[in-house]
């Protein structure tokens, strides 16, 4: 009986199938590229919005975290000490990068911004070593260098070298490395879904909440299009987004879901284009298949070591 309770515990942790999981993903991505179309509805302080797009995530997400403590991790205490001392480090780096994210992005041409927040391939591989010991195999870094080559060929064009924009050129960098060492932790420190992603909302929303404060933010005259904006970043691109990619940095391979971010412009100009009336530019419908080029060579990478240990996982 012990036993029986132990394993249904554990249940969680046990590995989720690779192509369910990756399906999984290819929805968090899509989810997580709506930010673009809430954040162009939004008018109050962008750090405001950060703070609120994770707290009401929290709000939402309670009854889930209480569920998953009581069916999977008896005597945990909610939102104890112990707890929040796991997910202080990678939600304080979340909340950073949201600031850096938007403040850079404010400084910089768009072309400069995507290019260098698409960047992750390239930093997530040395989070990932000297953290969990994880190297990347031929494939991941054949499938990661078409993939960038994509990135660079799309924002060729309209990239600028211009000293002016060396400033936001560097806070974007700090955004881009926030963001790839932030999901790293997931690796080691996720015992369940909704017992690590919680916490660490409340972290990273009360980070940007006192950032907000002493920045003088102004918490007046919100319309109806910022609450729209607060209520979808909540819930599809924080809770459907970037939960999502915590989850699939346990159970997939970190640089998988590092070169899938880099699909995300595809979904964002469809989104764009559907809804803003956005026509895309032609080099985004040449790059687009060169960048999931360079995802199927990274995911095959996967599916060959993988199978070849685990077949029946698949």
């Amino acid at each position: 009986m012990l036993s029986s309770l132990k394993e249904r515990k554990n249940n969680f942790m046990r590995d989720i199938p690779k192509i369910p999981m990756l399906i999984i993903l290819l929805g968090g991505e899509i989810l997580a590229s709506a930010s673009v179309i809430f954040i162009r509805l939004s008018t109050i302080d962008p750090v405001l919005l950060a703070s609120f797009r994770m707290l009401v995530s929290v709000l939402f997400l309670l009854p889930f975290y209480f569920r998953e403590l009581k069916r999977d991790h008896e005597g945990v205490v909610p939102f104890s000490p112990a707890e929040l001392k796991t997910v202080l480090v990678p939600g304080v780096l979340l909340g950073f990068h949201f600031i850096t994210w938007i403040y850079g992005a404010r400084m910089i041409p768009a072309a400069n911004a995507s290019l260098i927040v698409n960047l992750t391939p390239i930093a997530t591989p040395f989070f990932l070593y000297f953290s969990v010991k994880e190297r990347v195999n031929g494939q991941e870094i054949a499938g990661s260098l078409i993939a960038l080559m994509g990135c660079f060929l799309l924002a060729r064009g309209d990239f600028s070298l211009d000293r002016r924009y060396f400033l936001g050129d560097l806070i974007i960098l700090g955004a881009m490395l926030t963001f790839a060492l932030y999901q790293v932790f997931a690796k080691k420190r996720m015992l369940g879904l909704w017992r690590y992603m919680v916490p660490l909302y409340l972290v990273g929303g009360l980070f940007c909440l006192l950032f907000a404060l002493v920045s003088g933010a102004s918490f007046r005259n919100w319309t109806a299009g910022d609450w729209t904006a607060i209520f979808g970043l909540a819930l599809l691109s924080t809770i459907g987004g970037h939960s999502v990619f915590n989850l699939a940095m346990k159970h997939l391979r970190g640089q998988i879901v590092s070169v899938f971010h880099t699909t995300q412009f595809i979904y964002a100009g469809i989104m764009a284009f559907l809804i803003l009336g956005e026509v895309p530019e032609r080099s985004f419908l040449l790059v687009a298949p060169v960048i999931l080029i360079g995802l199927f060579i990274t995911i095959s990478g996967q599916w060959k070591i993988s199978e070849q240990a685990n077949p029946e996982k698949y």
